[in-house]
């Protein structure tokens, strides 16, 4: 069964932030609604952010049981010879900042092991930690790298234990920013060096379309702009020393599948529920909170399904349609994530 997992509304996001999760401002403008969820942007940072915050427990429960099992087939094996470039780059700015011949680094949100397996490669004492048991569990079957089911706070790790931490697609998944960066400055040793990669709104897609484009969905609790993850890791004692963007875009079949499930689905549901409001209202959130009587039953994945099978049926036109969708999304996204390096002050 299909999930909504790009539609986490109707019971997910549920309770007011009264304050920009990335700067703690409580200066912010509405922007706009999407899948049901009302947007902010913070007035002192630039951040977008959803004003409406689901429960720490759903969003655990989120990651932990599907998010983490998405990445799965993602896996990804690759020798020294031919790392990708991207990597090859990351370390060498990472290296740039290092005060010391340093080697503990400590990634955070491992996923499907990519950035633990070309630190390894290259010579470093590597640990990953994740909130996906499935995810774990892969990464240590395929690569043997130690990954630990575990967030970031509750690991326990001493002060000033590692000399590199990063936090890939991380912080957009997490109900409080400042408080992850917070605890990954403190376990980072003085003279340490800190890479942070968030998404952004800073990216043409946004700038040309705004909040109907594809990228910009609920499945991100807020987009970081420049000025705000730069202020987010001045705030805990890390100065940036270098920043970069990047984006490769969908496949266009993907695409077309994504707003046809979701964007058309969703405004489908909306108008739906609002001309039969008895019968089409959901109280209940869907898919992995609601109970599975309820979830057979629920209109919006019924929905999924038939949007579902008219994507397999209309298959060969959205194959002869992918190549410019993707050359559209490749361009449109180019800038979609910013990495932030940074390097943790020395004791005076």
């Amino acid at each position: 069964m299909g999930l909504l997992l790009r539609v986490p509304s109707d019971g997910y996001a549920t309770e007011p932030r009264h304050a920009c999760p990335v700067c703690g401002s409580g200066d912010s403008r509405f922007a706009f609604v999407k899948y049901g969820d009302p947007y902010h942007v913070c007035r002192a940072c630039r951040s977008l952010f959803l004003q409406k915050q689901p429960t720490p427990a759903k969003v655990e429960k989120c990651f932990a049981e599907v998010g983490a099992s998405s990445q799965v087939p993602q896996l990804h094996r690759f020798g020294l010879a031919d790392m990708p470039v991207h990597w090859k780059k990351y370390f060498a700015t990472l290296q740039q900042g290092l005060k010391s011949d340093g080697k503990k680094h400590l990634d955070v949100g491992s996923g499907a092991g990519e950035c633990l397996l070309a630190s390894s490669l290259l010579g470093h004492e590597v640990l990953g930690i994740d909130v996906g048991k499935t995810a774990v569990e892969a990464v240590q079957a395929e690569f043997q790298l130690e990954v630990r089911q575990t967030t970031l706070e509750e690991a326990g790790f001493l002060p000033s234990t590692w000399d590199m931490v990063t936090l890939n697609a991380v912080l957009e998944h997490v109900i409080n920013p400042r408080s992850v960066l917070r605890e990954a400055a403190r376990v980072l040793r003085p003279g340490g060096v800190m890479a942070v990669l968030v998404p952004t709104t800073e990216f043409l897609g946004w700038h040309l379309l705004r909040w109907p484009w594809y990228s910009v969905h609920s499945g991100h609790l807020q987009y970081f702009s420049r000025q705000g993850l730069f202020r987010l890791m001045r705030d805990f004692g890390v100065e940036p020393y270098a920043s970069s963007t990047e984006g490769k875009g969908l496949k266009g079949n993907q695409m077309a599948r994504d707003v046809l499930r979701t964007d058309l689905a969703w405004n489908f549901f909306a108008l739906r529920t609002w001309c039969f409001a008895r019968g089409w209202a959901c109280p209940e959130p869907i898919s992995w909170f609601s109970n599975p009587r309820r979830v057979t039953e629920d209109p919006r994945l019924d929905m999924r399904r038939r949007c579902d099978k008219l994507v397999f049926r209309t298959r060969l036109f959205w194959d002869i349609l992918g190549y410019p969708l993707h050359k559209l999304s490749v361009v449109l996204d180019r800038q979609q994530n910013l990495v932030v390096f940074g390097v943790k002050a020395c004791a005076e």
